[in-house]
């Protein structure tokens, strides 16, 4: 099996004078990409049981975000009479998520600290000098696609705002039919030789961070970007509004299954219904997928833990099992 990729102190360039690093590495290191240094940061050792976040809380912290730029468009229609047009709707989306995206990180960041990782013995894969220029290549590639699809699937400008009543149903079944697309299209990267060699890249990753969410080779990083939400779309079609709603929580479960962090954190859409039938996700399982997944693995789905249950290939949690949540412990997000 192939050594992880990059490992313990590999973002040491970060701390060169400016004048030493490249343009890449200097957009990095004044966003919210890298996560806090080993070097800086003492991050503390897991004790005690896993500190559980509610879904209520997700949703309060998201929500605001998911709706926000629905309101911004129906004010405007409602009281300006100005309805968006497109290429102004899909550059201020590519600008919103921009800065929720880092927002969210810092977030992760904030926690990492606070509540350290899950098989904290091990040190969080780092981006080394070699992956600064694909990982921001990815991130601005997420940021273009993403709304472009959406976009150009479910915008009219003359529509006025519509968001069904029905919406945390719609978005839940949404949610699973996206979350089967992902999850055939992700196991096959592991069961194919072909789509193997697409895919090894981003199992170098052992212990990864939010940053390394995109480190992967660029067709099956544009498959992910753009082929279950479209493929999804077009089994269930939703309207444009609440689309945009569903991408914002798409994008803080994937940051947020990418970091680690020890703390119970449920995938808001699915896990309340499923939990009764053991197959809601948090956030310990796609940290499983890595730690443990190589050709063969577990846990290939990313909204919910539905697909791997059905199709066996559902893998236990080593910290955050039933018996082992703090379910008192008052985490801010």
């Amino acid at each position: 099996m192939d050594r992880s990729y990059s490992r313990s102190y590999a973002d040491d360039w970060r701390f060169k004078p400016p004048s030493q690093l490249s343009l890449v590495q200097r957009i990095l290191v004044h966003s919210a990409f890298l996560a806090p240094s080993p070097r800086t940061t003492s991050f503390p050792q897991p004790t005690g049981k896993v500190p559980v976040v509610r879904e209520w809380q997700m949703h309060r912290a998201i929500f605001p975000w998911a709706f926000a730029p629905v309101l911004m468009r129906w004010a405007l229609q409602h009281y300006v009479q100005w309805t968006v047009p497109s290429i102004v709707m899909y550059l201020f989306l590519a600008v919103y998520y921009t800065i929720y995206v880092g927002r969210h990180l810092t977030m992760l960041h904030d926690l990492s600290c606070q509540y350290g990782f899950f098989d904290g013995g091990a040190v969080r894969d780092r981006i080394s000098t070699d992956m600064a220029p694909r990982v921001l290549y990815e991130a601005v590639l997420a940021t273009l696609l993403r709304p472009l699809v959406l976009i150009a699937f479910t915008y009219d400008q003359h529509k006025t705002m519509e968001v069904s009543p029905w919406l945390p149903v719609k978005l839940f079944f949404f949610t699973l039919i996206a979350d089967f697309v992902y999850y055939w299209m992700h196991r096959a990267t592991h069961e194919f030789d072909t789509l193997w060699h697409l895919h090894r890249l981003h199992h170098t990753l052992k212990h990864p961070s939010p940053s390394l969410l995109g480190f992967a080779d660029g067709p099956q990083e544009i498959f992910d970007i753009i082929g279950t939400m479209t493929l999804a779309y077009l089994v269930y079609p939703m309207s444009f509004d609440e689309m945009q709603i569903w991408l914002t929580y798409l994008i803080t479960m994937e940051a947020s299954g990418h970091s680690g962090v020890r703390v119970f954190m449920p995938g808001c859409l699915t896990s309340t219904p499923l939990r009764f039938w053991d197959c809601d996700l948090a956030l310990e399982d796609h940290d499983l997928h890595h730690r443990h997944g190589w050709r063969v693995s577990f846990n290939y789905g990313k909204q919910s833990r539905l697909w791997d249950a059905i199709f066996g290939t559902q893998l236990e949690r080593v910290e955050g099992t039933k018996n082992n949540l703090d379910w008192s412990a008052h985490v801010a997000l």
